[in-house]
């Protein structure tokens, strides 16, 4: 029996890692503060690691079980020929409290490449836990910091000879040489023993002398503070330190080494666990596959610009990654109509939303969500209130990826 479309309630699942708050995900969803532990991330979608919960027919159950059992109903048929019974996106709340790890993400033909040459290994030493790509788009809600894409090779030589450590770190960057960044970032991530930790308290040293005038300096010391004798240190030196204020977004596609330093935002991102660590972690680190995945070609601009149309800004960032961002400032009086091209989920930020379709309404707080199946044509949405919403890519939207302005000046 076919079942008739309607919108579906959905609870997300919160991650608990130690650099996570202890109020950001709670008040939004209205839990007393502080948490008994840090909690980092709100997932929703349908996961293996972190599946949400949907109500389907006054049930709750694992969204990921319900897919596979009517995959052409959630997912429409173009989903499902492209991506089989699965959700190809995960929505998050980010609230980073601390520092996370330096990483970057391989791309799709390497993820798959690897993963089937690991197959043979148990999943504890698989280098990836999927054949997929991870492009990320984030979005800020709050003043959002990051070190992200790498300067360019002159920059990054002027800062090591302004701080009086190019003769002992070689080889350094040059303008003429890009290529020197990677024999660089090699041998500093390769470094062990007393050389390590004499090159690190070298760095540690300058960042000190310069750190009342130098902003880089200052990010060093900064992260000196949660990961003492860590790699990772050299990061600000290498990444342009982007500052993102609310509403503005960031798009990191495959190989971009980055590092999400503070504040809360909406995270999209394809539903993949490929992690490839450098630096300031507790986790496993794996430095060859950094300097294989890794691009050191000098990032001008990861900022994605949105679209506007009416009360909706879309961010929708590269073909290839195939899904999209909107968010929704919704008036008293002025219901949208939104045309659903595949399944979607949707966020309740602030106010109060209602949500309607043929099959009826739902009313939505903060913090509330809800699934939107493919096989629904259409719904209303309805303030005052603000709602994100996650989607696979419109037909004909623009895409304005590296479209905007340069990385905020440090």
């Amino acid at each position: 029996m076919q079942r008739r479309p309607r919108i579906h309630r959905l609870r997300g699942v919160i991650q608990n890692y130690p650099w996570g708050s202890r109020h950001v995900l709670a008040e939004l969803l209205g839990r007393p503060a502080p948490s008994a532990q840090p909690e980092a991330e709100l997932w929703l979608g349908a996961h293996p690691n972190g599946p949400s919960l949907v109500e389907v027919d006054e049930r709750w159950s694992r969204f990921d079980e319900r897919i596979r059992e009517d995959p052409a109903y959630w997912l429409g048929p173009e989903t499902l020929a492209a991506h089989g019974p699965r959700l190809p996106f995960l929505m998050k709340v980010l609230a980073v409290e601390q520092p996370l790890s330096l990483q970057t993400h391989p791309d799709a033909q390497r993820a798959a490449h690897i993963f089937e040459q690991d197959r043979h290994l148990s999943p504890s030493q698989r280098r990836y836990t999927d054949p997929y790509a991870k492009p990320e788009l984030v979005c800020a809600l709050t003043r959002f910091e990051a070190l992200c894409g790498v300067r360019p090779a002159g920059e990054i030589r002027a800062w090591l000879d302004a701080a009086g450590l190019a003769d002992g770190m070689r080889p350094v960057p040059t303008d003429s040489a890009p290529a020197d960044v990677r024999e660089f970032l090699a041998r500093w991530l390769r470094q062990s023993g007393p050389d390590r930790t004499r090159r690190i308290a070298r760095l540690v040293d300058a960042a000190t002398r310069r750190a009342a005038d130098d902003p880089i300096s200052r990010r060093i010391l900064a992260l000196a503070a949660h990961w003492p004798g860590d790699p990772g240190l050299i990061a600000p030196v290498l990444l342009h330190d982007i500052t993102l204020e609310p509403g503005e977004a960031l798009f990191l596609p495959a190989g971009i080494l980055h590092c999400y330093l503070s504040g809360t935002a909406i995270e999209l991102m394809a539903a993949s666990d490929n992690v490839v660590r450098a630096g300031l972690t507790d986790k496993p680190v794996h430095v060859d596959e950094v300097l294989e995945v890794a691009s050191v070609a000098a990032t001008e601009s990861l900022v994605c610009r949105a679209v506007i149309r009416e009360c909706e800004q879309v961010w929708s960032p590269d073909a290839a990654c195939g899904f999209q961002l909107s968010r929704f400032d919704l008036e008293t009086g002025r219901p949208i109509e939104v045309r659903t091209h595949s399944l979607e989920i949707l966020l309740c930020h602030a106010g109060h939303v209602e949500v309607t379709s043929d099959d009826g309404r739902i009313m939505l707080e903060q913090g509330d969500a809800l699934a939107v199946p493919a096989a629904l044509v259409s719904h209303v949405l309805s303030g005052p209130g603000t709602i994100f919403r996650a989607a696979l890519q419109a037909p004909g939207l623009p895409v304005r990826a590296g479209a905007g302005r340069e990385p905020m000046p440090e």
